[in-house]
Parts: structure tokens; C-alpha cells; sequence
């Protein structure tokens, strides 16, 4: 499947976040990741050479990854928003993110 450096991102985001299961180390099976608070997918480890995307890109940055079937998502809207990555999620999280230098020029979002 093919996704853009903002959604690798986002992946990331989710998959080494402080309030994931693993609380930003790398998840080493899809339980180890686990719901988070929409509003701190910031609180997170980004792998070297990525780049944060705009904050007000998050909710269509988002709302791609749950089209695609990568991400759970609620509609509350506010604080009380969370997400979550999918199996099929953490499976791409695991073969296009993890085998990827982000450090080579032009892979930044």
C-alpha cells in the first residue's frame, strides 16, 4: 500500500507514543501498541531525519490512515478524542517505517 511521508509519520506517532503500551520504545507485536489521546499523538519518537507534520494537518493526516483501514479513530472531537493503530496498521508501521532510513535526503513530510 502505498502512503505518503506524512502518514509513515503518523505511524510512528502512534507506534512510539508515551501513551502506548511500549510508552515510546518500539512495539514489538500489534499488542504492545494500544489507544491514545488524539491530542498528544505529539508525545511521541520520531525516528531520525523525520519531521513533525503541521499540527492542523493531524485530523486529515488521520482521517487517510482510517480510510485505508490503518487506524481507528473516534468522532468525539476535543480532548476526548482518541486513536489507535490497526493490526493491518501496525503491519505497515513494520514494513515502511521500520525498514526505512529517514535520514537520507528527501524523505522528509
Amino acid at each position: 500500500m502505498k502512503l505518503t511521508q506524512k502518514e509513515i509519520v503518523m505511524l510512528q506517532m502512534m507506534a512510539q507514543n508515551c501513551f502506548s503500551g511500549s510508552n515510546y520504545d518500539e512495539p514489538e507485536e500489534f499488542e504492545d501498541c494500544g489507544t491514545l489521546w488524539s491530542n498528544q499523538l505529539d508525545n511521541c519518537r520520531l525516528k531520525p531525519g523525520m519531521e513533525f507534520p503541521p499540527e492542523r494537518s493531524f485530523g486529515g493526516i488521520m482521517a487517510s490512515l482510517v480510510k485505508k483501514g490503518l487506524a481507528v479513530s473516534d468522532d468525539w472531537g476535543g480532548r476526548d478524542s482518541t486513536c489507535a493503530l490497526t493490526e493491518e496498521g501496525f503491519q505497515a508501521w513494520q514494513e515502511q517505517v521500520q525498514k526505512v532510513d529517514f535520514t537520507k535526503e528527501g524523505l522528509t513530510t
